[in-house]
């Protein structure tokens, strides 16, 4: 069921994105009051299984294949909001690592499987378990409906997602869908069925609340991790012929509208250099695997609160300080690891040409999903990127230079021709200050402003820059304060005037005049304040450079996040612009 670029049209891509997104974002503030930091690894090992059982796909009727979606699994073990997150890390992992459906469809893709299929399977499980109670047949009898209205609604949603993009029409493609995918959905069912009788017999705790648990954590985790490997080994097995969406695509006559997807890493589940097909499709499964199950467990881990949790690392400076305190993921990131993985992520924003849409749709997607694990709230981030807004404007006289072709706006615009290709260069310029903007301000959030400082001098960038930039953000705070007490001063003695109720001193003119002498004033003392502070700190000693202790060493697995996101970053540069 994973869509190809190419099936869907921009506009639907888009809006799919924008949802799974939204429901990426409510899924991590919602899972985050439910699951404990001790139920991390199983979120990470039930994310493993998950990748290498969609490896095996398995023969259905008239040369059809399908496969394990698995939202109904993690939802009757962690919950919807939970597996909106697993399914998530899985085919996120599956698109970036494997081009297994394509980056402008991956939201659609998320949506579907994740979104959709959690939350169809959850609605469906939960009636069954309030009129069958607990008892193991009610359990059973809940995964096999449960995966089998998962599959059956995720794939009515693809069906209408490619009548909406044009590619066919709904006449044709929800009875197509419907009708493979509800063979499919019977596997679906019973291998959902058949986890949950093992789950029941081994540890029952995570179906029934008050149940004791057979196996211990690290015995049940172990079994899951052996299981994994299991699964990525009999991946070679798998069926050949195609999958739901495939065979319909090919029957409808669409199928030649898939495009490759523009990042090229592991295609068709290879490991270049290795030339034994079924090593490398069971190596490239176990990668997979272990891509998913990290992704999960940095994703869903929480620390617990009292004692022993980590607190925040500083308290705010200023009203104005953009920090937000937390302890995210990102926040936990050492600060050179994230001020040199967001000022590479912002050159590679700046060196994509004009037009890359998919390679400026991915890097969207990407600093989204960072502010959605960071947890500072989408709402945050979108009213501070409002800053990028002049700068997209400054580049509005590109509608009408770009040359033909062209559109002519009608009455009472006539004679004004907007050029299509100045309208690209203005388009991309403007989602490409919104994204670099996204970037600094979710790097500003997350990282109090004096690490930054310290990770600037770590990356070797002038002492001198360094010091102007602590000086300059210590400073502002300080002119912040000071136009504030004028402010009040002037209002204190700009009373009301008993003539007219305006208020008083005058109109428009006055107040101009007056905030014109406030400014001026405000620049002397600044200056005056500047000189006072240069002459205190030079009769000190004071040599540019930053005083702290040595900086600890960066944990080598985020050498080794960090090294992954700059390959990704250079291939996706070097693909958009070839």
């Amino acid at each position: 069921m994973h869509i190809p670029d190419g099936f869907l049209s921009l506009p639907v891509a888009a809006v799919l994105w924008l949802l799974a997104a939204l429901a990426v974002g409510v899924a991590l503030r919602r899972q985050r009051a439910v699951l404990g930091d001790q139920q991390a690894p199983l979120m990470g090992v039930l994310a493993a299984c998950i990748f290498a059982g969609q490896m095996l796909n398995f023969a259905v009727a008239g040369g059809t294949s399908g496969h394990l979606m698995g939202a109904a699994l993690a939802t009757i073990l962690v919950g919807p909001w939970a597996a909106i997150l697993l399914l998530a890390c899985v085919v996120g992992a599956q698109a970036l690592l494997f081009q297994d459906g394509g980056l402008l469809a991956l939201g659609a893709n998320v949506f579907n499987m994740g979104v959709i299929g959690a939350l169809s399977a959850g609605a469906v499980y939960g009636l069954v378990r309030r009129v069958g109670g607990g008892r193991r047949g009610a359990l059973l009898l809940g995964g096999l409906l449960s995966g089998w209205v998962s599959i059956v609604v995720s794939a009515l949603a693809v069906a209408l997602e490619l009548a909406l993009s044009g590619t066919t029409t709904a006449s044709l493609a929800l009875p197509a869908m419907a009708g493979v995918h509800a063979l499919i959905g019977i596997g679906e069912g019973l291998i959902t069925m058949g986890a949950l009788a093992v789950v029941y017999a081994a540890r029952r705790d995570l179906l029934i609340a008050d149940a004791k648990p057979r196996l211990a954590d690290r015995a049940a985790l172990i079994i899951g991790l052996l299981l994994a490997v299991g699964l990525a080994v009999m991946s070679p097995l798998a069926s050949a012929d195609p999958d739901g969406l495939e065979a319909v695509a090919a029957s409808l006559g669409f199928h030649e509208q898939a495009r490759p997807s523009a990042l090229q890493v592991f295609g068709d589940y290879a490991i270049p250099g290795i030339a034994d097909g079924g090593l490398s499709t069971v190596l490239a499964g176990a990668l997979g695997a272990a891509a998913a199950a990290g992704l999960a467990y940095l994703l869903l881990r929480r620390r617990p609160s009292g004692e022993g949790s980590r607190a925040p690392a500083r308290g705010l400076a200023h009203d104005l300080d953009p920090y937000l305190p937390g302890d995210s993921p990102v926040h936990r990131l050492d600060a050179r690891v994230k001020l040199a993985g967001a000022m590479a992520f912002i050159l590679c924003v700046a060196v994509l040409p004009s037009g890359a849409w998919p390679a400026s749709l991915a890097l969207l997607s990407g600093v989204l999903f960072i502010i959605a694990l960071s947890a500072i709230g989408l709402r945050v981030a979108l009213r501070r990127s409002a800053l990028a807004l002049p700068f997209a404007l400054a580049a509005a006289p590109l509608l009408f230079i770009g040359g033909a072709p062209g559109v002519a706006l009608p009455e009472p615009l006539a004679g004004v021709v907007i050029s299509l290709p100045g309208l690209t260069r203005f388009a991309s310029i403007a989602l490409k200050s919104w994204t670099s903007a996204l970037m600094a301000i979710t790097l500003a959030s997350v990282t109090p402003f004096p690490e930054i400082l310290r990770a600037l001098r770590a990356l070797h960038v002038p002492r001198q820059l360094v010091s102007v930039f602590g000086l300059m953000w210590r400073y502002l705070f300080v002119l912040v304060d000071e136009a504030q007490r004028m402010m009040v001063a002037r209002a204190a003695r700009s009373g009301i005037s008993p003539e007219g109720g305006r208020p008083g001193g005058g109109g428009l003119l006055w107040r101009a005049r007056v905030t014109g002498a406030m400014a001026g004033s405000l620049f002397l003392r600044a200056i005056e304040r500047g000189d006072r502070i240069y002459l205190a700190m030079a009769a000190r000693g004071y040599d540019g450079e930053i005083r702290a202790f040595p900086p600890s060493r960066v944990p080598g697995w985020q050498l080794g996040a960090l090294a992954f996101v700059l390959v990704g970053l250079i291939g996706l540069a070097v693909l958009a612009i070839r």
